[in-house]
């Protein structure tokens, strides 16, 4: 059993040092680095976590996430056996 634990571990360790070699090498490419990311994406409002508004005319908010969660959920666990 911790031969699978360690085996784990490392492969988990590749993974997030890979992770982090390609994401830092693709931020290098980019004119402006990490300050022209946030800046575009806050002009885009792009960084907002929830949004909590009764705007029908928005994709997205976190009302939709949630019924949408439950619709699907209750789907799956209504409909496999699996999850019965």
């Amino acid at each position: 059993m911790q031969a699978v634990i360690w085996a784990d571990v490392i492969q988990l360790m590749i993974y997030l040092v890979g992770s982090f070699m390609a994401g830092s090498t693709l931020l290098g490419q980019i004119p402006g680095g990490w300050n022209e990311i946030v800046d575009r994406a806050a002009a885009s409002d792009k960084l907002e976590l929830f949004d909590f508004s009764l705007d029908w005319s928005r994709d997205h908010t976190s009302w939709s996430g949630l019924i949408g969660g439950i619709f699907i959920t209750a789907s799956t666990h209504g409909t496999d056996q699996l999850f019965a």
